[in-house]
């Protein structure tokens, strides 16, 4: 039962995690711009949300709790999508 808990509200999150990126790749893509957007945050971000994709690893290893692994992967794939587009409009070739 809690594997079942942990696994589905994990889902859940992931979901309402991913809407919460959608706004700020959807502004940088309409506007080309980074004017307030802080390149060295998205790097640390990007960073330390791997090294939380790893721990999930760990804890899927250990456990089979796969959940945690899942909120992690959308969570890191969303942070690179936004640190690519600040990186490719600062160099101008976005």
């Amino acid at each position: 039962m809690t594997d079942f808990l942990l696994n589905n509200i994990s889902i859940v999150i992931g979901i309402l995690l991913a809407i919460t990126y959608i706004p700020q790749i959807a502004k940088l893509h309409r506007t080309r711009s980074i004017e307030g957007v802080s390149l060295l945050f998205w790097i640390v971000l990007s960073f330390t949300l791997s090294l939380a994709l790893i721990n999930s690893l760990v804890v899927f290893t250990s456990t089979g709790v796969w959940g945690y692994m899942f909120i992690e992967i959308i969570n890191v794939s969303l942070a690179l999508v936004v640190l690519c587009q600040v990186i490719a409009i600062k160099k101008g070739v976005y």
